[in-house]
């Protein structure tokens, strides 16, 4: 089933899907996380179809701002007939008008609490003669303490698969979510899995280069494994600008060398700011207007050299 694939996304991550699904199965929720550009939500897009054989799968990209969610995953669960909170509405027909369902919904449950709780009714009803309806969220990263009760009640009632950035697993007070999921963390590539990667990707946008090789191996350098890092590499720069010493600076090297010169010149500028600042209330206490004018003209010549500086730390 998740044998390999000429697909740039699943590249060395079959075991990972194949992971994830297994979980699945044994009907446990899971948590994808890694680093950005390790290629979560394309390998939760890809399983999408396999998800969709068991269960009824509602697919969403986030989950804040919260009310958008909740109002998708009805759109969702309506457009599948899986939503049964409103069969006690006269109107018999409201599968057939979204719009009208959405109202009386909102009518009936008024705010967002109410609101999740009839899905999570929702989801009972239907699971009654149905596998657990599975939901996805490419993004959970938004969650907070205030949403965190809603999805760990989801959990006894639907499939949850989602994915994140580690660190939005420190979000304060919601360690109880993270630790009811099944984690399974994407590592970047290996050297091996990189090269195919990079090699798929110039077919894919018809890279030519001078020597295809060198140009492999210059862009697993820069990459370092990441996935998204290869195909931003090879799909937006060119084989020159990748080749060229003074434009290989992957994103994550561009951002220390801006961070290593703040570190250098911000500590010079705020000296400077607080001696004339010091220098001016001594000038003013004293009375000597000289002085009280020299250290604002210093102050004025801080404020625009802060200007001038910060476009040279964006470079």
């Amino acid at each position: 089933m998740f044998a390999a694939r000429e697909d740039t996304v699943l590249i060395a991550r079959s075991s990972y899907a194949r992971t994830v699904f297994n979980h699945i199965e044994r009907g446990n929720s899971v948590l994808v996380t890694g680093d950005s550009g390790t290629g979560k939500s394309a390998l939760l897009q890809k399983l999408y179809p396999l998800l969709e054989e068991r269960s009824a799968v509602i697919h969403l990209e986030r989950v804040s701002p919260w009310n958008a969610a909740l109002r998708e995953i009805f759109t969702q669960l309506h457009d599948q007939k899986a939503l049964n909170i409103l069969r006690n509405i006269p109107r018999t027909d409201w599968y057939k008008d979204i719009d009208f369902a959405r109202k009386e919904w909102g009518k009936a449950f008024p705010n967002n609490d109410e609101k999740a709780k009839s899905l999570l009714e929702a989801f009972l009803e239907y699971q009654k003669d149905h596998p657990k309806i599975t939901l996805v969220i490419e993004d959970v990263g938004g969650i907070s303490p205030s949403i965190q009760p809603f999805l760990i009640a989801w959990l006894e009632a639907a499939t949850l698969v989602v994915a994140c950035l580690p660190e939005a697993m420190n979000k304060k007070d919601t360690r109880r979510f993270w630790k009811r999921l099944e984690e399974v963390r994407l590592e970047n590539l290996n050297q091996k899995d990189t090269r195919e990667l990079t090699k798929l990707v110039m077919q894919q946008n018809r890279v030519i280069t001078r020597d295809d090789e060198a140009y492999t191996e210059r862009i697993v350098a820069l990459s370092q494994g990441n996935p998204g890092e290869v195909v931003r590499l090879v799909t937006y720069k060119s084989p020159d600008e990748v080749m060229n010493a003074k434009h290989i600076l992957s994103l994550s090297e561009h951002s220390g060398a801006r961070e290593e010169k703040g570190i250098a010149i911000l500590p010079i500028v705020a000296a400077f700011a607080m001696f004339a600042i010091a220098w001016r209330y001594i000038a003013r206490a004293q009375g000597d207007m000289n002085a009280y004018v020299l250290s604002g003209i210093v102050i004025a010549a801080v404020t625009v050299a802060t200007w001038v500086i910060r476009p040279l730390l964006r470079r």
